[in-house]
């Protein structure tokens, strides 16, 4: 069992990269279990797709999102 820290934790990477296996089942079982977890989910995925929508209607070209999206990578060391 995971607390909600470490549930947030997992949430965050498997936006950057893949989870291991033992990390989703975490994720899964923790997510039935917590309803302020599934608020928070829920909450950061709409919370994305803004920032999404939003950074789109400044950065057009697919090269340069990329660009950025690696530079952001790297910062983070993954």
């Amino acid at each position: 069992m995971i607390n909600c820290r470490k549930y947030t934790r997992y949430l965050h990477k498997s936006e950057i990269v893949e989870l291991k296996f033992h990390e989703k089942l975490l994720m899964q079982y923790h997510y039935l279990i917590c309803h302020l977890c599934k608020k928070y989910t829920r909450d950061n995925a709409q919370m994305n797709q803004l920032l999404y929508e939003y950074s789109t209607q400044f950065i057009t070209d697919e090269h340069e999102i990329e660009k950025y999206q690696q530079q952001l990578l790297e910062k983070l060391n993954i």
